[in-house]
C-alpha cells in the first residue's frame, strides 16, 4: 500500500496498513533549518519534501497567476492577474502581506478584474504534468483554490470592508461573492481536468473564540458555493476538502450539509475537539489535522503523549489524516523534529488496524 492508496482507503473508512499523514513547515526558514534546501524544480521539490516529512499528500495550485514586479535580495512584490499586489519577504524571516486589492475602498464590481481561467492553458498543462508525476510516485495529489470567503479578502477587498458588506446584507455583497465564487468554481473545474485526487479550498471562517460570521450569514453567502463545488468534485469521482482555522463548531451542521468529505485542520488551540468531532460527525466527515501548533514547546514525553492521543482518537473508524494545525514551528530543534517524525511513524502503524 503506497501513500496515495492509504489516503484514499482511510477517506473511504477502509482497512489500512498505516495511517497516512502530512506535515508542512510554518516558514521557509523552518524548512531550511530542519531538512535543507530542496532545489527549485517544482516536481522534484514536492517529492523530496514529501519524503523528508513522511507526507502522503502533495499540492498543485489552481489560483490566479502572479508575476514579480519588484525584487531585491530580501523581498519581492508580486502582482496578481486581477491587480492585487503582494509583498513576499524572504529575510530575515519569511512572511507575506497583501499591499493592495482592486476593490479596497471601492464598491465598483467592474474593478474586480478576474481573468478567464481558459486564457492561460500552459498553466493547466503544467499542472497536469505535475499531477501525473506525483501520482506515479504514489502520492495523493490535491489541487488548491483560494476559497470562497478568504479569497475575497485576500485578493479583492479589505477584510474589515468585506465583513461590513456581509453584515449590511447588501446586494453588492451577494454580487461580489457570486462573481468570485464563479471564478473559484471555474478554477476547481480546471484542476479536476488536470486529474487531481482532491480539490481543497481555504476558507478560514473563524477565530479561536468562534466563527467570524453567523450560521445565517454562512448559509446565505457561502453555503451555496461550498455545496455547488462539492457536487462538481463528486461528479468527477474526487474528494472535496475544506480548510478552515478557527472555532467553527457553530457552523459545522451547515458545513456537513454541503457534502464536503474532509475538514482541515481541526485545531486543538481553536477549541476543535477531535474526539467530539469524530463522535458527532465521523459518519459524514473525515478529518485532517489534530496536531497542536505548540509541539515545539513540548518535552519529549509531552510530545509522545500528545501524538499518542491524537492517533488513538483520530484512527477510530478511519477517516483521519494527522497534520499539524499550524505547521512545524520555526523554533523546533532539529533533533526534536527527527524524534517527532519517528514517533509519528510508530503511531501510524500502531493505530492503523482495527477499523
Amino acid at each position: 500500500m503506497n501513500a496515495r492508496q492509504a489516503v484514499l482507503a482511510t477517506l473511504k473508512h477502509q482497512p489500512i496498513e498505516f495511517i497516512p499523514g502530512c506535515s508542512f513547515f510554518s516558514t521557509h526558514q523552518s524548512q531550511l533549518q530542519l531538512i535543507g534546501d530542496l532545489g527549485n524544480d517544482p516536481i522534484d521539490y514536492e517529492i523530496k519534501l514529501a519524503k523528508a516529512t513522511q507526507s502522503c499528500m502533495v499540492p498543485v495550485y489552481g489560483n490566479m497567476r502572479a508575476r514579480v514586479v519588484e525584487k531585491n535580495e530580501n523581498s519581492q512584490i508580486c502582482q496578481m492577474d486581477n491587480g492585487t499586489r503582494r509583498l513576499v519577504v524572504f529575510k530575515p524571516e519569511w512572511y507575506y502581506e497583501t499591499l493592495s486589492r482592486p476593490m479596497d475602498g471601492h464598491k465598483d464590481l467592474s474593478r474586480l478584474g478576474l481573468p478567464d481561467v481558459n486564457s492561460y492553458p500552459d498553466y493547466w498543462e503544467n499542472n497536469t504534468k505535475y499531477v501525473k508525476a506525483f501520482i506515479k510516485n504514489g502520492l495523493f495529489t490535491y489541487g488548491t483554490i483560494d476559497g470562497f470567503y478568504a479569497g475575497i479578502w485576500e485578493h479583492c477587498r479589505q477584510i474589515d470592508e468585506f465583513l461590513m458588506d456581509l453584515a449590511e446584507g447588501s446586494s453588492f455583497a451577494e454580487e461580489l461573492v457570486n462573481m468570485w465564487g464563479s471564478f473559484m468554481y471555474a478554477c476547481a473545474g480546471k484542476l479536476l481536468e488536470c486529474g487531481v485526487d482532491c480539490v481543497k479550498w481555504t476558507d478560514d471562517l473563524g477565530s479561536n473564540t468562534g466563527p467570524l460570521m453567523s450560521p445565517e450569514c454562512y448559509r446565505k453567502y457561502f453555503f451555496p458555493w461550498h455545496k455547488h463545488t462539492a457536487q462538481l468534485i463528486h461528479q468527477h469521482g474526487k474528494i472535496a476538502m475544506m480548510h478552515s482555522h478557527g472555532n467553527i463548531n457553530m457552523l459545522l451542521p451547515n458545513i456537513v450539509e454541503t457534502g464536503i468529505d474532509v475538514l482541515d485542520p481541526v485545531g486543538p488551540s481553536d477549541g476543535m475537539d477531535l474526539k467530539a468531532l469524530k463522535e458527532k460527525y465521523g459518519k459524514h466527515l473525515s478529518f485532517s489535522g489534530g496536531i497542536s501548533r505548540f509541539i515545539a514547546d513540548m518535552s519529549l514525553d509531552e510530545l509522545k503523549a500528545h501524538l499518542e492521543e491524537v492517533y488513538r482518537v483520530g484512527s477510530k473508524g478511519g477517516g483521519f489524516i494527522p497534520v499539524e494545525e499550524g505547521g512545524v514551528p520555526k523554533d523546533m530543534p532539529k533533533d526534536m523534529f527527527e524524534k517527532y517524525l519517528q514517533i509519528r511513524k510508530e503511531m501510524s502503524i500502531k493505530y492503523a488496524p482495527g477499523l
